[in-house]
């Protein structure tokens, strides 16, 4: 499974180890000098097509930049006029037109301008090429790649920023962390801020070395070795009381304790043999059939989904490999050792004359055993009889099947953590959200701005009872939301979100440090941070006052939290 998910990185994803946004032109220049770098790319975002149902941007890539996003042209070149540029099938069927190599077409675009969205304009484009692969899975987000000259016609000099993507020199045996601390030492050495250094982590975790990786492989097979352990000494214990006796006269007859100890490792190794090719042929089989479910419930609908079949249809991507299967059968070989280490020793520690005194797990030394009777017998009093008649081997059976079952309960409370209901539960109050469309900057639409809708909310108390008596809603609740500005968050427009009272006792349970009632809240003179807003400004702390700046759709005006 990890194989094939590297397999599939390494087919769609880009190549690059880091970028850096917003990069001027200069430091650029004296990044790509740096010893550190090894391969290096530039990226600028030009715009946006002004299309509905769509979302196309303009980009600007060069050829290292495009080759590093592991991009490939179908046909044609990367563009270099002004007025060439490259788009996919995708693009010519959203803006209704046709085209080839050579043909012209016409695009509406907003340029990112001023720190915003400009006027719409149209142009006239020559389709130089065309790419392939370059629409994503909901078939609705396309990217069309322009020249260098358009960027520098359309954005003033001192406006044209890059994103830098590089790759690090790095040796075979680098690891994951390694790089990241290299990345971020380049990035402290030219002043970049954390917030504009991305790390293509997933890239790096499917060709470096994760330190993380050998550890959890290890870990689940610890885990899944001890509960064979626990599982097969149980066992062996609990025949081993009933062969006491029979182990007594073996050696009555001459047989040595190492010959003892032989006789119970052989019988468990004949098992184990017994046991072992069935289990790998039906791990084998269960293998490719958890593949073939994942293939029927996804179909086309996911591209990971759809590369991963294709690898695997192509055996690109060994299912099976003969290391694994020596690895199962050393792992289960030793388990069954482990397991018979106890019961080795209690079987050549018998003697004749303990073997012959020994009934029911229990040595007689000699007088009459008493134990309490009954004269009215129920299933509870037989039971306690049996456990109570040998309580070590009643104790490590129970404690066996206790622990074994905390194993058990482990892993489902991992895989609980990850369930879809509990992902979608932490990023959407309810199953449908309806939230107001709002943009900063777009010259094209300031009635999007959050000044202006806020005037004319959308979401009203009529469309809530129009929502209500659509047939099969139970229920709408609203939350409520605004943006601030503040020193104290750089001069950034930060979200502050309401928490309906429904939401009380999540809320008010989920504080980790600090206390504060929803009632205190509601009051509008408090708030909660959480561990996001930390990571982006450390400084920040429970008592501190922040003087931020709140547009009401009147004005904006001051006031503490």
């Amino acid at each position: 499974m990890i194989k094939c998910q590297q397999a599939v990185i390494n087919e769609i994803y880009p190549d690059w180890h880091a970028l850096y946004r917003s990069v001027s032109k200069e430091t650029a220049k004296k990044l790509a000098a740096h010893h550190l770098v090894e391969r290096w790319g530039l990226r600028c975002d030009a715009g946006f097509f002004a299309v509905e149902d769509a979302d196309i941007a303009m980009i600007y890539l060069d050829a290292e930049g495009f080759d590093m996003y592991n991009l490939k042209l179908s046909e044609g070149r990367l563009p270099e006029a002004e007025n060439e540029i490259v788009v996919s099938k995708g693009i010519l069927n959203v803006l209704s037109q046709s085209g080839q190599i050579g043909d012209t077409i016409t695009v509406p675009y907003q340029i990112l301008r001023d720190g915003g969205l400009d006027f719409i304009q149209k142009k006239d484009f020559v389709i130089c090429g065309l790419v392939a692969g370059a629409e994503t899975d909901t078939k609705s987000r396309y990217t069309a790649f322009v020249s260098k000259a358009f960027i520098e016609s359309e954005i003033p000099p001192e406006q044209v920023f890059y994103s830098f993507l590089f790759r690090v020199s790095a040796e075979d045996s680098v690891t994951t962390e390694e790089l990241e601390e290299r990345i971020n030492y380049l990035a402290g050495q030219f002043n970049i801020p954390e917030q504009s250094v991305r790390i293509n982590k997933d890239y790096l975790w499917a060709n470096y070395i994760d330190p993380a990786y050998v550890p959890g492989i290890i870990s689940i097979m610890l885990i899944i070795v001890a509960a064979g352990v626990i599982t097969i000494y149980s066992i062996y214990y609990v025949s081993m009381a009933e062969r006491v006796q029979e182990y007594g006269r073996i050696k009555a007859i001459g047989a040595t304790q190492f010959q003892l100890r032989r006789i119970v490792l052989m019988e468990g190794m004949i098992v184990a043999g017994i046991a072992i090719p069935p289990g790998l042929l039906a791990g084998t089989a269960l293998t490719r059939y958890v593949f073939s479910v994942i293939f029927k419930l996804y179909k086309n609908e996911n591209q990971i989904v759809t590369l991963t079949k294709e690898l695997v249809m192509n055996r690109k991507v060994q299912l099976y490999h003969l290391w694994i299967y020596f690895i199962a059968i050393g792992v289960a070989l030793v388990t069954v050792y482990v397991s018979l280490l106890r019961p080795m020793k209690t079987a050549s520690k018998v003697s004749e004359m303990e073997a012959i005194r020994y009934r029911d797990g229990q040595s007689y030394k000699g007088g009459k055993k008493q134990r309490k009777g009954y004269i009215d017998i129920t299933v509870g009093r037989l039971t306690k009889i049996y456990l109570a008649g040998n309580k070590r081997k009643s104790a490590i059976t129970i404690c066996s099947m206790a622990i074994t079952g905390l194993f058990f309960m482990v892993v489902a409370t991992v895989l609980s953590c990850a369930t879809p209901d509990e992902v979608a539960n932490n990023l959407i109050l309810c199953e449908y959200e309806i939230s107001p469309v709002v943009e900063i900057n777009n010259k094209e639409h300031p009635e999007r701005e959050w000044g202006e809708v806020q005037k004319n909310n959308p979401l009203t108390e009529e469309l809530k009872n129009q929502i209500l008596q659509i047939d099969g809603i139970i229920s709408v609740e609203c939350s409520k939301g605004t943006y601030v500005m503040s020193d104290s968050f750089d001069g950034d427009r930060v979200w502050i979100a309401g928490i309906p009272e429904s939401r009380k006792e999540q809320i008010e349970s989920g504080i980790i440090e600090g206390n504060v009632t929803y009632e205190e809240l509601t009051a509008g003179d408090k708030v909660i941070m959480d561990k996001n807003m930390l990571h982006w400004f450390p400084g920040l702390k429970i008592g501190d006052v922040l003087d931020v700046i709140v547009e009401d759709g009147r004005g904006t005006h001051r006031r503490q939290l």
